[in-house]
């Protein structure tokens, strides 16, 4: 008698877990499907986007050209300016130090 109601226990109890595996899967299924159309959805988005995202791509190339364009204008322009400033800071100082110099010989 004890083993009958063990039995049928047995059996209720994994009837009522079979029943809840099978609700849990036929929900991950819907959720699943959803996804499914959400992931198809947001790629076909995204090639859309493709061409965007080259063109961005392709002005940030040119942008970057013509700033080290810019750049290296500005280093030779300083180059040449400090050439120039170069040899009349070196006069200025080769005229201080003679009139330095000067000033000391006269002193004695």
């Amino acid at each position: 008698m004890i083993f009958e109601i063990c039995a049928v226990l047995s059996v209720i109890i994994f009837a009522i877990l079979a029943f809840f595996a099978v609700r849990t899967l036929r929900a991950l299924e819907s959720n699943l499907k959803n996804i499914d159309c959400i992931t198809q959805d947001v790629s076909i988005k995204m090639s859309l986007l493709d061409s965007t995202f080259k063109s961005i791509s392709a002005i940030g190339d040119m942008g970057e050209m013509k700033l080290n364009s810019l750049q290296d204008r500005e280093i030779k322009f300083k180059d040449l300016s400090n050439l120039d400033n170069d040899y009349s800071d070196d006069l200025v100082e080769i005229v201080i130090a003679s009139i330095r110099l000067g000033t000391k010989l006269f002193r004695r």
